[in-house]
């Protein structure tokens, strides 16, 4: 007995695509689609699902689409009682912007919001179809004016709506609603990856110019094409003398100096002024040893000895006025004749005595 064979239609494998093709919605789903249809009652939108969806009129309100548009859609209903699809594009547009939000978030990146409003702790922004919030303390456009209840404050807030501001997010709570945003972290991040990009240029051991733009306690600021620079007070000079060495700079001086350290994550550049100049103490070490005896000039008297400046070097030695005769009467410049009790050039130190 023959087997019966059912035979496969062109139009039966039609049906099989076309069934394979339909998308299945489901609720709280994000999905494109374009507007096929528009009017004053609502839009109808080809989702690739068996029907169309439907933005309902109070979704159309503020949002400009036409025709033919791409839009994103949040799916309220994957079937109503009618057989519809109900589509919300706000709340795509809200899961979108938070979805941006928690990006730029998480990679620390500046947004842009737009001014709306204030109260008593700061001003609220647009961001991304969402609020923000700004407090005074990190706001640079309207910190000046946090007391709300002054007149003259509230005038120059008002004047601010609409304004846009860079900022960067400092906390992102989606259940919550909670977005707060600073605009001097921004001010703060953007100047350091600036700083960290002009530094790219600078490498360790390089000889570079700059000026001096700072004098202080623990060394110079050095200002290199923009990027601040640190020369640490034991990096200023040879001389044990520092605060002397410091004292002799003059904020606006031209300086060169050979980079010692570079730190791209803290955006840091240290120098040295001393490693530009031979030093005088391996100088001194080449010249002189213990026991040798020399005629150094007198440069400075004090109350407990006389420094002395060694010939052809800029290294001074004291001696102390025990050792110094009684009769003495020494003068800045004077030829005094000493011996040398102690050369150490890894301590920086020379020990003299009166040689007479």
């Amino acid at each position: 007995m023959a087997k019966s064979s059912s035979k496969v239609t062109m139009a039966d494998l039609l049906k099989k695509d076309v069934a394979l093709s339909i998308r299945k919605l489901k609720r709280g789903q994000i999905v494109e689609g374009t507007v096929v249809s528009l009017t004053d009652r609502e839009a109808l939108v080809n989702v690739g699902a068996k029907a169309e969806g439907v933005i309902p009129e109070n979704e159309l309100k503020g949002q400009d689409i036409v025709v033919g548009d791409h839009v994103l859609c949040f799916v309220i209903s994957p079937e109503d009682r009618r057989g519809q699809i109900i589509l919300s594009v706000s709340r795509a547009q809200g899961i979108k912007g938070w979805m941006s939000l928690k990006e730029a978030h998480d990679n620390n990146d500046t947004v842009e919001a737009v001014i709306n409003g204030y109260n008593k702790g700061g001003i609220t922004v647009d961001i991304n179809g969402l609020q923000g919030f700004v407090p005074f303390s990190h706001s640079d456009i309207a910190g000046e004016f946090a007391m709300v209840s002054d007149a003259a404050n509230q005038a120059a807030l008002e004047l601010l709506k609409g304004a846009e501001i860079k900022a960067r997010i400092i906390e992102l709570d989606q259940i919550n609603d909670r977005i707060i945003l600073s605009e001097k972290e921004a001010v703060i991040g953007e100047q350091l990856e600036k700083r960290i990009e002009g530094m790219a240029a600078i490498t360790v051991d390089s000889i570079v110019e700059g000026v001096v733009s700072a004098i202080m306690p623990y060394g110079l600021m050095v200002s290199i094409e923009g990027i601040e620079a640190l020369v640490p007070q034991q990096e200023v000079t040879w001389d044990s003398e520092v605060s002397q060495a410091l004292s002799e700079f003059e904020v606006g001086q031209k300086v060169k100096a050979q980079v010692i350290s570079v730190d791209t994550q803290l955006g840091k550049v240290q120098l040295s002024l001393k490693n530009v100049t031979a030093d005088p103490w391996k100088a001194l070490s080449e010249l002189y040893k213990k026991g040798d005896h020399v005629e150094g000039e007198v440069v400075k008297i004090t109350s407990y000895g006389v420094f002395v400046s060694l010939p052809k070097t800029a290294i001074e030695g004291m001696v102390a006025l025990s050792s110094l005769p009684s009769d003495s009467k020494l003068t800045i410049g004077t030829t005094l004749p000493v011996e040398i009790k102690l050369v150490d050039p890894t301590n920086k130190q020379v020990d003299l005595v009166y040689n007479g």
